[in-house]
């Protein structure tokens, strides 16, 4: 993922690049400085956050 504001991205040979408008949410939400927050909250909307290794939360 990457944001999209920031302009085309190459992904390496399989895989895919996903753009997220994290500026743009960030903006008209009146908090430009929060796209790291939407980006934040369009990894833990995949699933990937909880299943990285040692998360104290990671169910079996």
């Amino acid at each position: 993922m990457y944001d999209s504001a920031a302009g085309g991205f190459d992904a390496p040979q399989g895989r895919s690049a996903v753009p997220i408008p994290a500026t743009a949410i960030a903006a008209e939400a009146g908090a430009l400085h929060g796209a790291n927050i939407v980006m934040l909250g369009a990894l833990m909307e995949t699933g990937v956050l909880w299943a990285c290794p040692g998360n104290p939360y990671l169910r079996s």
